[in-house]
């Protein structure tokens, strides 16, 4: 593919590069998932696509490398100045995975503001940033709050999301000791994982 691409409609490029960077990234090559992630992103700049330039700037800032967290106060700047010209979706995507971003940095209150704009921005339910906020809440002891969170995140289709969630809620219900709540959630986060 790399051999003719130069050839290519930069569309085909950027989509090309941004598959590569993913198929890299989900194998643990991250260097090379920058590489082909920051290839896509200069395409997309120049090409004007803002929508799939937001998109690159998300996969890189998520990468588990140096290269990217030197660096990512330069990529959440540039995400924060392009988002306003996108879709609403796409703007609360993005601000979920900065969110998810400074949740690694254990900056947790950086990442419950970004998960809150993601809620707020989304014209649909933002499953990931219910469940991702809920998460933080139920680790700092706000029980009640996280539970109202967790349960608008159950109504997602996406069984990876519900399992994460039951996990969560088992592993909260073993530490206080309610073994037959623990149990239950067990019995969800399995049927979740065999789904």
């Amino acid at each position: 593919a790399e051999e003719v691409l130069e050839e290519s409609h930069p569309a085909i490029q950027s989509l090309v590069y941004s598959k590569l960077g993913y198929l890299n990234r989900e194998s643990g090559n991250y260097e090379l998932a920058f590489d082909y992630y920051v290839k896509a992103m200069n395409i997309d700049r120049t090409s004007q696509n803002i929508d799939w330039f937001v998109s690159d700037l998300t996969n890189i800032l998520n990468l588990p490398i140096s290269k990217v967290q030197d660096s990512a106060s330069v990529y959440i700047k540039r995400l924060e100045k392009t988002l306003p010209n996108t879709r609403p979706n796409l703007q609360a995507k993005a601000y979920n995975n900065i969110g998810v971003y400074y949740e690694d940095m254990q900056q947790k209150e950086q990442a419950i503001a970004y998960y809150q704009k993601a809620i707020q921005t989304s014209v649909s339910v933002p499953y990931r940033a219910y469940s991702n906020l809920a998460r933080i809440y139920d680790e700092q002891g706000y029980i009640t709050r996280a539970d109202s969170l967790y349960q608008v995140a159950l109504q997602t289709s996406v069984w990876a999301t519900k399992a994460r969630i039951y996990e969560a809620l088992s592993r909260r219900n073993i530490d206080a000791g309610n073994y037959l709540e623990a149990v239950t959630n067990l019995g969800h986060y399995q049927a979740a994982t065999d789904s």
